[in-house]
């Protein structure tokens, strides 16, 4: 799911999209973690995923590029277990 328009987003939007990401994350991120997460060098290639997915400049102004979202918007992209 590409991520335009944050500002935009109702509540079923969003939580579609927290799914998208939750799912994105646990076929893309998962294997490896714990090794990204003590290696010294920034992990470019998740970047470049995360990118291809729309995840980087959730909050940046569309005129710099970005899709000009909200911090919640942002948050919402976490990873995390779904509320019950």
């Amino acid at each position: 799911m590409s991520y335009c328009h944050a500002k935009a987003m109702a509540a079923p939007v969003r939580r579609i999209f927290a799914e998208s990401v939750r799912r994105f994350a646990e076929a893309s991120l998962v294997k490896g973690a714990l090794q990204r997460a003590h290696d010294p060098h920034f992990p470019f290639d998740v970047a470049q995923l995360a990118a291809q997915q729309g995840l980087l400049g959730i909050t940046i102004p569309e005129k710099d590029g970005g899709q000009e979202g909200t911090l919640m918007d942002a948050v919402l992209g976490r990873v995390d277990k779904p509320d019950p």
